[in-house]
């Protein structure tokens, strides 16, 4: 779950103004005494925040803070052990407690946990909650928590549901004196095996009534999943995210989206890999821009003429794949400027990306992100890229790359390293339209450089001066190190 903070303006919002508050006016500190010269260092940082205005430190606050935040620890919480002021500015800041996660609750310290989550739910005031639940499904603590969340049921704006047991949930809802609709924008629910289908179905009937919800996150076994017979609002979503866990969940996935005519994202979470034939129609998705798929099966039955983002699975590069693509677009007629490549364990770059890919798909795409994250062989990544170099592509003006190491001191890194800035050389020097924009980012960026191979060296830090002269010549490149929440570039 995220929450998304605009970013600070010239005015800030009236939910964050507290010009009349008691703490709007902060004394600055007492200066140290000579005895107390050593300690006098440290408080310094500390008597500088101090002296900023009320409504600055909110928006620091809010901005460091890591939301969601765990609800019995973590947030706010660690803003008030710092010291007095700060627990009375975060205990007066509702903003602060209004999005946070409840991990599972344990036998011993539900008591506790419950006294805590209704303090973060009172101190969150009037703003709209954004919360994650992890039931723990052998506590049975489903009611408890949902009986302290009802009372603000008007302020769900997003709300999740992990391991939860069907029933546990229709019995915790039922008990409602005067139900009202939801007021949900997006919702999540996830169901703990094993499950029936009456009772999923029933579960999933208890938010029927949400005029608001714009997106859906489903994860249920797919053999006691039956769309039509579930009464949520899915003529109105607008994002759905669809686990069905098991192989064999494309009709299901069809049957969905046939109930979704506004949809406009679809994420596709199922790892099918079975082609044959499934006895289900054609769908087409008028409003649909995006496709994440995890199992490129679903692409024989769906049509999406406005489609312009496309997320190809771990097995993308195979010949069912272009088959299905092609036909696609045949029916389709659709132009994807935005195209993410997940390479599987085993990338087949044998065959030339323009056949694997075909090319009506990709003629007109101007941003290529590839993710590298969950590769561990990198054996084929130089043919891959040579691929789309001379091959594939020819619009590209913007190029992601995400991957878990860059610049290492490591041989297969070292490779890797060369053919990416051979990639980046001949996109920005020798083809038009040139390369405008780079991005890379790492959680393992230039590391342990020093203490290795001097041979190994010489060729990290050759390519690091390769990708500084094509900044300096204009392109606009930037290395993230994801880590350290810096720029390495």
């Amino acid at each position: 779950m995220v929450l998304v903070i605009s970013p600070p303006s010239g005015s800030l919002s009236k939910k964050r103004r507290i010009s009349d508050n008691s703490f709007a006016t902060l004394p600055p500190p007492a200066p140290p005494t000579a005895n107390h010269e050593s300690g006098a260092s440290a408080a310094r940082p500390l008597a500088l925040v101090h002296r900023l205005p009320l409504e600055l430190l909110f928006e620091i606050f809010t901005l460091t803070i890591e939301h969601p935040f765990n609800v019995f620890t973590g947030g706010p919480w660690t803003l008030g052990r710092v010291c007095r002021n700060w627990r009375r500015i975060a205990w007066s800041c509702p903003a602060l407690w209004a999005s946070f996660w409840v991990p599972r609750l344990s036998f011993s310290k539900e008591t506790v946990s419950i006294a805590l989550l209704n303090g973060v739910l009172q101190r969150s005031g009037c703003a709209d909650l954004t919360f994650a639940v992890d039931f723990d499904y052998l506590c049975g603590s489903h009611k408890l928590l949902v009986d302290c969340l009802l009372p603000h049921i008007s302020r769900w704006k997003s709300a999740s549901f992990v391991h939860a047991r069907p029933d546990a949930i229709v019995s915790s809802f039922s008990g409602r004196a005067h139900p009202q609709p939801f007021q949900l924008v997006s919702l999540s629910l996830g169901f703990a095996e094993p499950t029936y289908l009456d009772s999923v179905t029933d579960a999933c009937n208890v938010f029927r009534e949400a005029p608001r919800l714009r997106t859906l996150r489903l994860s249920v076994p797919h053999q006691i999943f039956w769309p039509r017979s579930i009464q949520l609002p899915w003529a109105q979503l607008t994002h759905l995210i669809l686990d069905l866990r098991n192989s064999g969940a494309v009709r299901k996935c069809i049957d969905t989206l046939a109930l979704c005519p506004r949809i406009e994202v679809f994420e596709d979470q199922n790892t099918d890999v079975d082609w044959s034939n499934v006895n289900t129609n054609i769908v087409t998705l008028p409003a649909i821009r995006s496709l994440r798929l995890r199992s490129s099966c679903i692409l024989n039955y769906l049509t999406c003429p406005s489609l312009d983002d496309l997320t190809l699975p771990f097995h993308a590069l195979n010949a069912e794949t272009s088959t299905a693509l092609e036909m696609m677009q045949l029916r389709s007629h659709f132009q994807v400027r935005k195209f993410c490549l997940i390479p599987s364990q085993d990338p087949r770059c044998t065959r030339p990306i323009s056949v694997v890919i075909p090319i009506p798909v990709f003629s007109e795409t101007k941003e290529l992100m590839i993710d590298l994250r969950y590769l561990k062989n990198w054996g084929n990544l130089s043919q891959l890229f040579q691929k789309i170099a001379f091959e594939g592509f020819p619009k590209l003006r913007s190029l992601t790359i995400k991957t878990p190491r860059v610049f290492t001191a490591e041989e297969s890194c070292i490779a890797f390293d060369s053919a990416l800035v051979d990639l980046i050389e001949y996109r920005w020097q020798a083809v038009e339209p040139r390369l405008r924009t780079v991005r890379i980012e790492s959680e393992n960026v230039a590391r342990e450089i020093s203490n290795t191979r001097p041979d190994w060296k010489d060729a990290v830090m050759y390519n690091i001066q390769r990708l500084t002269a094509f900044k300096q010549e204009g392109l606009d490149l930037k290395v993230y190190d994801l880590k350290e929440h810096r720029l390495f570039l």
